[in-house]
């Protein structure tokens, strides 16, 4: 029996809310002028935040991913990515930023769609937490197993503070007919 590899890294800043406020406002200034000193400055700002977190992505994935590639989460870039789609859940369903604070997301790739896979595959389960300035941090990545035709795995927990927001705006454009005393 071998032991799961595991890596609990101090917690690596993945990505940002406002980095992706920063690049909204960098596609907005192409093409007007006088913005060219804005736009390099922006450009280089999120180049350096990205290059100073990306080794640390990059190594604590391949401490728990060994060789494999096919279905394990093996790039920077993948982890940004989960987080932003989590980001982008959490705002649809109308959860406040505030309330947005502490949520976690919990992670895996899908299986081989091939029937030819009659075994599991090596997966990488990965955790993100979300702080209260709107930075998603990688908090665990752990070496896992997927079978063929197994869903992705993309579980959000949530706080009941942001359950509650998610509530109202579900019923938001609902009107909620009283009942009559005794009918």
């Amino acid at each position: 029996m071998t032991a799961t590899k595991t890596a609990k890294p101090k917690p690596i800043i993945v990505w940002t809310a406002d980095l992706g406020a920063r690049e909204r406002s960098l596609h907005s200034m192409i093409g007007l002028p006088g913005n060219g000193d804005r736009k390099a400055a922006l450009l280089e700002e999120q180049a350096a935040a990205l290059e100073a977190t990306q080794g640390l992505i990059r190594d604590a994935l391949d401490a728990v991913n060994g060789r494999a590639s096919s279905f394990a989460t093996t790039s920077p870039v993948q982890v940004r990515g989960i987080a932003r789609v989590a980001e982008e859940r959490l705002e649809a369903a109308g959860i406040t930023k505030a309330n947005r604070s502490g949520a976690v997301v919990r992670h895996r790739g899908a299986g081989p769609s091939a029937n030819a896979y009659k075994y599991a595959a090596k997966a990488t389960l990965i955790e993100l937490r979300r702080d209260s300035k709107g930075t998603w941090l990688l908090v665990k990545a752990e070496a896992s197993s997927v079978h063929p035709k197994q869903a992705e795995l993309l579980d959000i927990v949530i706080s009941e503070a942001a359950a509650e927001d998610a509530k109202r705006a579900a019923i938001k454009p609902f009107v909620v007919a009283q009942q009559k005393a005794g009918s």
